[in-house]
């Protein structure tokens, strides 16, 4: 498995700049993917399918998954770029590694994901490029790998 680093930063609107500076990007080491959403996700907890008590292996197996997830797909806070006055869900969208290409997937977020000015469908994957524009709810960013 590879592993890159992601560069967030916000792109400023001619009306959003202020005279406060922007907040500094956010550095991310990314294996597999990671979510993009406002706080840290944690009242969405796994769910499972089980009925009645869990065993001690069963309850240990899923921590371990648990922790592998939040390894290979860890969620980062926006909130540094105001996201929740900027309409970005707990959960917005994900960023997935792809044979050395990214792509990006609204996870049904309420104020939507566009690339390029352009609405994108829930829960389907597109390609993602550094020169992209990338809009969560209302809140621009600029992806880079490094």
């Amino acid at each position: 498995m590879s592993e890159f680093t992601l560069i967030i930063s916000i792109i400023e609107d001619q009306d959003d700049a202020q005279n406060e500076p922007s907040p500094d990007p956010i550095s991310v080491a990314i294996v597999d993917s990671v979510t993009l959403g406002r706080g840290d996700g944690s009242d969405n907890v796994m769910q499972t399918n089980t009925i009645g008590q869990r065993t001690p292996q069963q309850i240990a197996e899923s921590e371990f998954q648990q922790s592998m997830r939040e390894l290979t797909n860890p969620h980062v806070d926006l909130e540094r770029f105001f996201a929740h006055q900027r309409g970005v869900s707990r959960r917005h969208a994900r960023i997935k590694l792809r044979e050395m290409r990214m792509t990006v997937e609204d996870l049904g977020s309420t104020n939507g994901t566009y690339l390029n000015n352009e609405r994108l469908e829930s829960n389907t994957e597109y390609p993602l490029s550094e020169k992209d524009e990338l809009r969560l709810g209302f809140l621009t960013l600029s992806i880079k790998k490094v």
